[in-house]
């Protein structure tokens, strides 16, 4: 159950990480443009706007680049826990699977001590008989 929970959740991050991806893009596109048609301004005015929404459009794509950093690490934490989960998943079933063994085993060694019982107890009565 908390494996599947954390491997929901790293999907989760993996998916806001595509989105943010998808934004800079946008932004960067934006930012393109911007500066193309700042070179094409034909006032100062002009110009000092577009510069200034410029600066706005890289300020976003910095935040947007540092959250995906984080959730990068987010995700190699998610990780971490999952292969330490998984491995602690394998070690109870190795575990279980050779108490289900030795269960078996005893069951077994039961059964044939129960068997000689019978044989002996069979043989010892016809000898008797005899």
């Amino acid at each position: 159950m908390v494996i599947k929970k954390k491997e929901y959740k790293l999907r989760q991050v993996f998916d806001r990480i595509d989105a943010l991806l998808k934004e800079v893009e946008s932004l960067n596109r934006i930012y393109d443009r911007l500066k193309f048609d700042m070179q094409r301004g034909r006032t100062v005015a002009e110009i000092f706007e577009k510069n200034i929404y410029c600066h706005y459009v890289l300020e976003e794509i910095k935040k947007k680049e540092e959250e995906r950093s984080s959730l990068l690490k987010e995700a190699e934490n998610l990780k971490r826990e999952l292969a330490v989960l998984h491995g602690e998943k394998k070690a109870v079933e190795k575990f279980i699977m050779k108490l289900e063994r030795e269960r078996r085993k005893e069951e077994l060694i039961q059964e044939g001590r129960l068997a000689d019982e019978i044989f002996s107890r069979r043989f010892s009565d016809s000898s008797f008989n005899d």
